[in-house]
Order: structure tokens, then C-alpha cells, then sequence
């Protein structure tokens, strides 16, 4: 039996549905769709069912090690709940394997769907703005549509404001985080006067601290004691001050922020970081003009979440970059450094343990507490042994079968060498054929990534908190790494080239791309990941993890840690 044959057996178990639910449907295993497996026709209607990929927040388990976590919701006075997104159990008749990378490995659900209402029907779809909703999707049909709001009733939109919900549910968990840093200052606007003992002093009290950002009171904890504390994390969306804001947006907007933070009790805050295009706009000059600015670049429910930002700015932050004007684009412009206000942020804002990059144009048909839990779960699980190494290479389960024998695969491969006599590329290899391109069969092994690597045209360069190997790279039994949480994370087909600005970053990653502007700049997309992955600008810290967008993980061995997401890519993708 061929692994691709296994693979189809082993998904059988899976039941497969087709929609729509208002009919009866059969219940297929999957080799039904070869002829091999069977149909059961039922003929009841198929009814969603709330989906729940949160820790077990109640258990003993739970409660003694991260504390007791308080319910949060969108009112001050804790009396209005987001209805719970709501699934099918089972897949669409005939739905697509992935063509590389895979749910499962991510410890995500893959047995599972949504249909319109339950995946944005408690965000407003499906009824009118006259009751709060954003009156989209109220033609048509509508089945299922009432089974969003049977328990928890329908939300009036027009009443909420997120920025309050989000700093009301981040202070009734405070004890569950660790004490929180103070808010960098802006320093290039407050003009410090005394040393920088003085200047730092006062960085607490700064005019600049995030609007979402809660302070931990001086009051009694309800906390057990020696719980593990929880890192916070920014979900940083990506727009500028006159985008055009859609009800798709703001659905999806509405589906984050309650998905993400208020459901989790605030372990993440969403936070627009908000572009200025107008360089001449004198939003620097005070405060005034500031927030003019800001209070017209977002909806009125998202309203206290931003912070502006222009390429005027990062010029100044970030000057001494020899000015190329690559393709007629400046070097502090959006298209080539978008990293950097995104570095800017994390400077200012160390109460931040890691940062997710997102923008506007990202859609995630799935749940996203469910998303970055399992991506950032796994991550951490992966060892830095061969991380380089499966990061130069896509996983096709279909080809490759388990994630176990694809990494010993890359093991051989790195040792062996893959060239052949059908590799027209070998000789243009260094030190490797003549150079004619026409092909060898000279096969030699690479010499694995181990630890940092210093910078071959700077050997004098150190970098002090650079880890050091525990063991040699053969006796290392694929222990090194695990259990430390990803520095870098970043979803992509592309293997160690990513060009998504989508992406999960630790606070050890930001101050490491900060300095990095000493040496060299790389394009915005690239720069995080090359900062981070390549020797020979900055070869790694702790642990980072490549790509997820539309292809799968591995991770690297250099100065801070990184690695690619397994993420399934389908030739088209559906909600349901």
C-alpha cells in the first residue's frame, strides 16, 4: 500500500457532509469519493454546535498553574456577551486535501466547518443596522441563520466600543500576567532634558502610552500563589488614516478583537498601527492636530486602538541608511520598511512579550484563537536540529508521509547531498562541476547549521547574547530548542524567502531587527527574516519559525529562533 493510499485511509474516520443542512445529507468516509468507502443518508437536519478551542479556563488543572480566569464582555456593567462561533462537525462532500502541509500537525482541527452565519453571524452578519447588525447577508438563504442567537441573544453593535472592552477585560485578569512593563517614551517628541538615567525615569509617566494598555493596581491578589504567568501579546493590524473601511472589515475587525482578547481574558490586544501618507500633515506639531488625525482614521467603535505613524518618522528614527531609491521607492518608504514602524512599536511598547503583524487584506476562514494557539504551540515543540535545513524544503504529506520521516529525510539529504545528473543547476554550485550548467553527478553534503554563525565579512563582530550549543550537532538527540517559544514566526510558501508581511515576532526579535539597521536593509518583507535567519546579517539569538500563509513550517538554528508553518495550501479555498 503506497503512503498516499495510507494517507486516504487514515482520513475515513472523518465524516464528510454536504451542505446545505436543510436537507438530507449522507455521511460519507472519505473513500466514498473513490468508490471505497459508503454513504449513511440521514434524514434529520444537521445542526451546528458552539465551537470552543479555549484551555479549559475552569479545570483545577488550569486554575492552579495560569490562575482563575474572569469572564469579559463588551458592556462595563458585564452583561453583554459575543454570542459563540458555531460549527459543523465534519468536512464539505468532496472537499480538497491540502496540496502541502497539514492541520493536524498544528494540532488543528481538520474534522470540522463553518457555514456564513456560524463563522460571522455573532460579529453582526445576518441582521439589520436598525438592531445593530451590519445588514449584510439578509437575502437569500437564510437557513441556520436563527441558530447563532438561540442561547446568547443578539449584539447591538452601535453600543460598542472595544478599546473600554479590552481595557476592562485586561485589568480584571491582570494577576494572570506578568507585572507590566512601563510604555516607552516617544523621545524624538519629548526632548528629554539630562542624562539618559533621567530621560528613563520619566519614560512611565509618558503622553505617549497605548490607550489599550492597563496598569496592574497595587491591590490584593485573588490569584493562587506561584502561578506561571502569562505572556501579553499585540495583534498589530496594518492600515493608513483614510482607508476605506468595509462592513467585510469590520466583521472580521469585530471577529478578532473578540476572538483573540476578550475570550481569552486578555492575552491578546489588537492594536492598529496606522500609516500617514502625507508627509507634510503636521500631526508631529501637537497634540491637537494628532488626534484629529487619529480619531478620523478608524470606525467609531474601534476608536482609542491606534497609533499613527509616517515615513517622515522612520527617516528619523532610523537615519544613516544610504538612500537607494530602488525602483523610484525611498529606503524609509512603506513598500521597502514596513518593518520599521512595526519595530518603532515594539520599542515603545515593552509590555508586549511577541507581536503579531497582520494586514487588512488577510482573511482567516477559521477561528483565530484556534489559529495562533496551535501555530505558536507547535513552534515551540520544535527542536532547532535541522531547522535551517527544513526550512530550504516544502512538506507534501501526500509525498513525504509523516512529519518524522520528512525531517529524517532532510537529515540524509543534508549529510548525503541531492545532486544528480538531472540537475542542470549543479554546476553553477561553488566549488561544485565546471560551471557550464549542464549538470554532475557529483553529489557532496552541506555542512549543517549549528548554532550562530558569525558574519563572513566581519569576523570581528560579537554578539554577546548570542546561546551557545549544549552539545555537538551529532549528539544533539533533537532536544535543543524545545520547549523555547518562537522569536519568529511567519506564514509562507516561499520557504526562507517570505513575502508576507504576516507574521508572529518575540520581543527579543524587535531590538535584534533595531540594531540590524547598523549593517544592512533588505526589502520589508524579507527584513525580519533575513534579520533573524541569515548569518551573514544577523545569524540568530533564540528560536524562530518560518511560514505559514500558504505553506507549512520548519524552523532555523541561528541568533533568535524561527520557523515556517505546516498551514494547508488548497488549490482554492472555502469557508464551507
Amino acid at each position: 500500500m503506497t503512503d498516499r493510499q495510507k494517507k486516504h485511509e487514515a482520513r475515513d474516520e472523518r465524516k464528510v457532509l454536504l451542505l446545505p443542512n436543510s436537507f438530507p445529507l449522507p455521511f460519507c468516509s472519505v473513500g466514498a469519493r473513490g468508490g471505497g468507502g459508503r454513504c449513511i443518508y440521514l434524514s434529520i437536519p444537521i445542526t451546528p454546535e458552539a465551537f470552543n478551542p479555549y484551555p479549559d479556563y475552569k479545570s483545577d488543572a488550569y486554575t492552579n498553574q495560569y490562575g482563575v480566569k474572569v469572564d469579559c464582555y463588551l458592556d462595563k456593567e458585564s452583561k453583554i456577551r459575543i454570542p459563540p462561533v458555531r460549527i459543523y462537525k465534519g468536512i464539505p462532500n468532496g472537499f480538497p486535501d491540502p496540496i502541502m502541509g497539514t492541520n493536524s500537525l498544528l494540532g488543528m482541527r481538520d474534522d470540522i466547518c463553518y457555514d456564513r452565519y456560524g463563522r460571522l453571524g455573532p460579529y453582526g452578519l445576518g441582521y439589520s443596522l436598525n438592531r445593530g447588525g451590519t445588514g449584510a447577508a439578509l437575502e437569500g438563504d437564510r437557513d441556520g441563520a436563527d441558530e447563532m442567537w438561540r442561547e446568547v441573544p443578539e449584539v447591538d453593535f452601535r453600543t460598542v466600543r472595544w478599546v473600554e472592552a479590552q481595557q476592562t477585560c485586561t485589568l480584571a485578569n491582570k494577576d494572570r500576567f506578568a507585572e507590566v512593563k512601563p510604555t516607552g517614551s516617544e523621545r524624538f517628541r519629548s526632548m528629554y532634558v539630562g542624562h539618559l538615567d533621567a530621560r528613563d525615569e520619566g519614560m512611565e509617566e509618558s503622553r505617549t502610552q497605548a490607550p489599550d494598555e492597563v496598569r496592574p493596581s497595587n491591590g490584593s491578589s485573588s490569584q493562587p500563589d506561584k502561578i506561571t504567568k502569562l505572556p501579553r501579546t499585540a495583534v498589530v493590524i496594518r492600515t493608513w488614516s483614510d482607508y476605506p473601511f468595509t462592513t467585510e472589515d469590520i466583521l472580521y475587525l469585530r471577529s478578532m478583537i473578540a476572538e483573540l482578547s476578550l475570550n481569552s481574558g486578555g492575552e491578546y490586544t489588537v492594536h492598529f498601527l496606522i500609516q500617514v501618507k502625507d508627509d507634510n500633515a503636521p500631526i508631529w506639531s501637537d497634540d491637537e492636530s494628532y488626534q484629529r488625525v487619529l480619531h478620523d482614521a478608524l470606525p467609531e467603535e474601534f476608536r482609542g486602538m491606534g497609533t499613527l505613524w509616517s515615513e517622515r518618522q522612520m527617516g528619523l528614527l532610523y537615519g544613516g541608511l544610504a538612500e537607494s531609491f530602488a525602483r523610484g521607492l525611498p529606503v524609509h518608504g512603506v513598500y521597502r520598511s514596513a518593518h520599521m514602524p512595526l519595530q518603532y512599536f515594539a520599542y515603545t511598547h515593552p509590555e508586549y512579550d511577541f507581536i503579531w503583524n497582520w494586514e487588512m487584506d488577510v482573511r482567516y476562514t477559521g477561528h483565530w484563537y484556534h489559529l495562533f494557539d496551535s501555530v505558536s504551540k507547535w513552534a515551540k515543540a520544535q527542536p532547532r536540529k535541522g531547522l535551517w535545513e527544513r526550512n530550504s524544503r516544502f512538506y507534501v504529506p501526500s509525498e513525504h508521509g509523516s512529519w518524522e520521516d520528512f525531517r529524517q529525510m532532510v537529515r540524509v539529504q543534508t549529510q548525503l547531498g541531492t545532486n544528480s545528473p538531472n540537475n542542470i543547476w549543479s554546476g553553477l554550485h561553488t566549488g561544485t562541476g565546471t560551471g557550464t550548467g549542464t549538470g554532475t553527478d557529483k553529489r557532496e553534503g552541506d555542512i549543517p547549521i549549528w548554532g550562530p554563525e558569525p558574519p563572513p565579512d566581519d569576523d570581528k563582530t560579537s554578539f554577546p547574547n548570542d546561546p551557545t550549543p549544549p552539545t555537538t550537532y551529532d549528539a544533539d538527540k533533537y532536544t535543543w530548542g524545545v520547549g523555547e517559544d518562537a522569536d519568529l514566526i511567519t506564514f509562507n510558501t516561499h520557504r526562507r524567502h517570505v513575502s508576507k508581511c504576516h507574521r508572529h515576532a518575540s520581543s527579543k526579535a524587535a531590538p535584534a531587527q533595531n540594531q540590524g539597521h547598523d549593517w544592512k536593509l533588505g526589502e520589508k518583507f524579507l527584513w525580519p527574516t533575513t534579520r533573524i535567519f541569515f548569518s551573514d546579517i544577523f545569524p540568530g539569538t533564540n528560536k524562530c519559525y518560518l511560514s505559514y500563509q500558504h505553506g507549512y513550517w520548519n524552523r532555523v538554528g541561528t541568533r533568535v529562533s524561527g520557523t515556517r508553518c505546516l498551514h494547508p495550501l488548497r488549490r482554492s479555498i472555502t469557508m464551507c
